[in-house]
């Protein structure tokens, strides 16, 4: 009876540390955690005694007719003056094809926190940008290749001035130019994967063809696809200073960016962080579904397109390496078993709220 006695104790000792340990995980999973411990320790701080671009308090910025006031660029042109192709009006500076804007709200979410950007966008670049060339012209062996249509598509210089305002908001939101980052790309993910109807015709054939659209449009419109969106965060990314590189990967006919990132981070071992632009989905999560490609998952190697030097992303903190990590094993053991226990259920759903995931 006493050997009963003691085995039954066990099972009871036993049973109530495992409670305890679960009941424990549970709290960390609460508290200290995925959302909780980023919200509370990791807020995204606004900028304060020098602005978000660098400039100290009470100067100029290099972005014109920007001023530093408390943290925060406004525009100040009576103090910094005008660039010689704009107008001035007021404090702004207006450029040729500033005229008939629409304003477009912008979604985003960074360790919880989801928030929005309302931007003005105008038709009259748009119509610029409409009737651009569709193409490039070579000759003999200095073929035109996609690094060409990449270049010419980022860097126009009047897309570049009607875009300064959303730069200059995201510099205004964060202090952190990791936060910034990730602004950034949470925006372009949360824009909808989408087709655009504009057509080019060569030839003057009657069948038209779909064309890549400019960051711009992408933005005008408030949809595009991978190539698309690729290029628009590629050119926020090098606002803000940072290096990036586009990816093609050419059997799946896919684009996606890689942000510049120290080298044990990044899959390709390049020094690059990959980033899917077309859904949301977390920096350097390179597992990603597709319905639009064949087997669902990207399985050839990429060749880089176009690259522009900058300033690294991560090098203090790159939570989004360990958070890719569990998020891709817990979804391979969800698609191979159909089933998850409940801390790892606990973790996917922390994950989801913490990036935006659709589920």
């Amino acid at each position: 009876m006493k050997k009963r006695g003691n085995i039954k104790n066990i099972i009871i000792f036993t049973a109530i540390i495992l409670v305890f340990l679960i009941l424990s995980y549970i709290f960390y999973l609460n508290t200290s955690s995925i959302l909780g411990y980023d919200l509370k320790n990791n807020p995204v701080q606004e900028p304060t005694t020098t602005c978000g671009d660098g400039t100290k308090n009470f100067e100029c910025s290099k972005t014109l007719p920007y001023f530093c006031e408390n943290g925060q660029l406004i525009e100040y042109a009576s103090t910094c003056k005008c660039e010689k192709n704009t107008t001035q009006e007021g404090e702004k500076c207006i450029y040729e094809y500033q005229k008939n804007p629409k304003t477009i709200t912008l979604d985003y979410i960074i360790r919880g926190e989801e928030n929005k950007i309302n931007l003005n966008v105008y038709e009259d670049l748009v119509i610029y940008i409409e009737n651009l060339p569709k193409n490039i012209f070579s000759r003999g062996e200095d073929k035109s290749i996609r690094w060409d249509f990449k270049k010419r598509n980022i860097n126009d210089i009047y897309q570049q001035n009607l875009l300064k305002e959303l730069v200059i908001k995201i510099q205004n939101l964060a202090e952190n130019k990791d936060d910034q980052a990730r602004i950034a790309i949470s925006l372009v993910q949360n824009i909808p994967y989408e087709e655009s109807e504009k057509t080019v015709f060569f030839n003057d054939e009657d069948t038209g063809a779909l064309y890549s659209r400019y960051p711009y449009e992408v933005l005008y419109d408030e949809k595009g696809i991978c190539q698309e969106k690729s290029e628009l965060l590629g050119f926020l990314l090098k606002e803000l200073g940072f290096g990036f590189k586009i990816y093609y990967y050419q059997q799946e006919n896919h684009e996606a960016i890689g942000i510049k990132c120290p080298e044990e981070y990044s899959n390709e071992k390049d020094g690059y962080c990959f980033i899917e632009t077309t859904g949301i989905s977390i920096v350097t999560n390179y597992q990603n579904t597709y319905q639009n490609i064949a087997g669902g998952i990207l399985q050839s190697i990429p060749e880089t397109i176009y690259q522009k030097d900058g300033e690294t992303f991560g090098e203090n903190d790159m939570y989004e390496y360990d958070d890719a990590k569990k998020w891709m094993k817990i979804e391979k053991q969800l698609n191979e078993k159909q089933f998850i226990n409940i801390f790892n259920k606990k973790l996917r759903d922390s994950l989801i709220l913490k990036y935006g995931i659709q589920n």
